[in-house]
């Protein structure tokens, strides 16, 4: 039998006459003010214009009231297609403890409802662009399928969290809210295409897809896996501990993603992309993240949890602070900030690309890693670590100035760059600062260092390094170096093989063992021995202006041997403070040859304590090449 369409032509109530999925009733409205009462059966409201009552608007339509079988209106089907503003759509909640209705009051269960709203409705003075606004989706269809298409802006629409929602919002400033905050409502599907700004969407813990807008929204969800593509600038994102894919749209964006639910086994891994400047992201769970902010443009800043974070970032002046996990941080611009605040009792691994431009800084803390720059020139980064951490870290800058700073674990450090200043601890350490003007400090008196290798080629650099006693370093320098070491077995050679630099460099040797050399080739060398040091030091012979000095104990005594290679007429030996093995001072030359022996090897000149200095091969001393200070 066919359907009979009802008119309403303004300010007119109805009821519907079929009470299941079995009938259907059919409204054309036009006008404004009608309101229909669906009484559980199936429904098609269409709306038109026809004079003299214009365009319908400000309609009513109650959904799912089974007022002759005491039900949920089920399995229905519903097409609703308006024109005007200020529609009202709505149904009650679903209150039943299962699958089966319980009749309470207004209700939907599993049927299929279809609204659009298409904003031919007439426009007013207040409003001459706008049309199709102000309208109200209210439903409640248990494991239904809702399909909503608006238009204009100030719409709302509530449904509810256990159902297939997709709604099309109008033109902005909407409010769309689907489930209710930890729903538990876990698989549901919701999709929410958004436009315009200002628009507002809340969800439970179901699946969301979020996309759309031109800026100022504000998507605030739960635990679901959810994908969330927004448009303009100002955007706000929350979610909860499901796996999310979120793109927060340009500058001044805010993405917060929380704590894992109860609910969801494991770690979430989600994906976050921003860009322009100014963005926020604040992770307050331990999830896996991955941002991409390749399009940043500057000033992010990005807080993560202990999860294993992926972090690409344009532009600069961003901060980025990393939690307990594995941590891998891309930059391209300038004057960035990494912060690592992994604890000591279980610090890290990070790898940290600063990138090729100035002033970045990494600050490890605890933990340990690699950090790599690209830069040259005057381009500087700063890489520093706790002092008491133990982890290793790997420091390439290439020719950047480096400023690095690391605790005791064993290093290795590359910076070439000129005046750059390198500090670690007390393990094994592998340290090159070739540019001119740098500073190496290895270890301290109070915790000496391990096995230790430094090359400094460049001019005027400091190498300083504090040694246990059976460490081995090895030092390679540059020319008006000075070296600075205490403890170890240690080996000094120049750069190229040529010697220990090429003029003017400065050795002091506290407490060297047995089997240290130190190869000078240049001019003008001062090397200083002292606190028993024990070396081989190997002269130029033809180089002129070098001075060595062996220095006393406090009691004038020496227990060092110091063999001494190639010693010319142009060089000096300065005996401070010594005496020799006669207990006589030896402050003058006949002092000097009272203690000394010849031999097939050399000349031996012994000193009190049991010391010696050995002078190989055949030697004949000046008379101005004995110094006693």
């Amino acid at each position: 039998m066919a359907t009979t369409i009802r008119t309403l032509t303004g300010g007119q109530y109805a009821a519907g006459a079929a009470f299941s999925n079995t009938g259907t009733d059919q409204f054309q409205l036009y006008g404004a003010g009608n309101s229909i009462e669906e009484d559980g059966g199936n429904l098609i409201v269409v709306g038109g214009t026809l004079s003299p009552y214009g365009y319908d608007t400000a309609t009513t339509i109650g959904l799912g009231n089974s007022s002759a079988t005491g039900t949920a209106a089920s399995k229905t089907k519903i097409t609703i297609t308006l024109d005007g503003s200020g529609n009202t759509i709505y149904s009650a909640p679903y209150t039943a403890s299962s699958d089966t209705p319980d009749g309470a009051g207004f209700s939907l269960d599993k049927s299929t409802v279809s609204i659009t709203v298409t904003g031919k409705g007439p426009q007013t003075s207040a409003n001459p662009n706008l049309s199709g606004l102000n309208n109200v989706v209210d439903l409640d269809d248990h494991l239904g399928t809702v399909t909503v298409s608006l238009s204009g802006s100030a719409n709302l629409v509530q449904l509810n969290g256990d159902a297939t929602n997709s709604v099309a919002a109008g033109s902005g400033t909407d409010t769309v809210s689907i489930g209710t905050a930890d729903d538990a409502l876990f698989g549901f599907k919701s999709t929410v295409s958004l436009a315009g700004s200002g628009n507002l969407v809340t969800g439970g813990d179901e699946n969301f897809t979020v996309i759309g807008g031109v800026g100022n929204a504000s998507v605030m969800l739960g635990s679901g896996n959810d994908t969330v593509s927004l448009g303009g600038t100002a955007n706000l994102v929350t979610a909860g501990g499901g796996t999310d894919v979120i793109n927060a749209g340009g500058s001044g964006a805010t993405v917060i993603l929380s704590a894992s639910d109860a609910n969801i086994p494991g770690l979430a891994n989600d994906t976050v992309t921003i860009a322009g400047s100014s963005d926020t992201l604040q992770v307050n769970s331990p999830a896996n993240v991955t941002v991409d902010g390749a399009s940043v443009t500057g000033e992010a800043g990005l807080t993560l949890g202990d999860g294993n974070n992926l972090v690409t970032l344009g532009g600069s002046a961003n901060s980025v602070m990393l939690g307990d996990g594995t941590n891998t941080v891309n930059l391209s611009g300038a004057d960035n900030i990494v912060t690592v605040t992994d604890s000591a009792a279980a610090p890290g691994t990070d790898a940290v690309n600063v990138g090729a431009k100035s002033g970045n800084s990494v600050l490890l803390h605890a933990a340990g890693g690699t950090v790599i720059g690209s830069g040259s020139g005057k381009v500087s980064t700063t890489v520093l670590q706790d002092t008491a951490a133990t982890t290793a870290v790997t420091v390439s800058l290439g020719n950047e100035v480096g400023t690095v700073g690391l605790g005791s674990g064993n290093d290795t450090v590359t910076a070439d760059g000129a005046a750059s200043a390198i500090t670690a601890g007390s393990g094994n350490d592998d340290v090159t600062a070739n540019g001119n003007g740098s500073s190496i400090t290895l270890a301290s008196s109070g915790t000496p260092g391990g096995d230790e290798t430094v090359v400094t080629g460049g001019t005027g650099s400091t190498a300083t390094l504090y040694s246990n006693l059976a460490s081995h370093d090895s030092i390679t320098i540059g020319s008006i170096d000075t070296v600075n070491v205490t403890g170890g077995i240690v080996s000094i050679m120049g750069t190229g093989g040529n010697g220990a630099g090429d003029a003017k460099d400065t050795f002091n040797l506290y407490d060297i063992q047995s089997g240290s050399t130190v190869d000078v080739f240049g001019n003008s060398d001062m090397i200083f021995l002292a606190d028993n040091s024990s070396a081989h030091v190997v002269l130029g012979g033809s180089q002129t202006g070098d001075t060595t000095t062996v220095q006393a104990n406090a009691d004038r005594s020496y227990a060092g041997t110091v063999e001494i290679s190639n010693f010319g007429s142009g060089q000096t030996i300065d005996l401070q403070g010594l005496n020799g093995a006669n207990a006589a001072p030896l402050d003058n030359t006949a002092a000097v040859y009272a203690n000394a022996a010849a031999g097939p090897g050399g000349t031996t000149i012994n000193l009190a304590g049991g010391g010696k200095i050995i002078f190989d091969g055949p030697v004949s001393f000046g008379p101005h090449q004995f110094v006693f200070s």
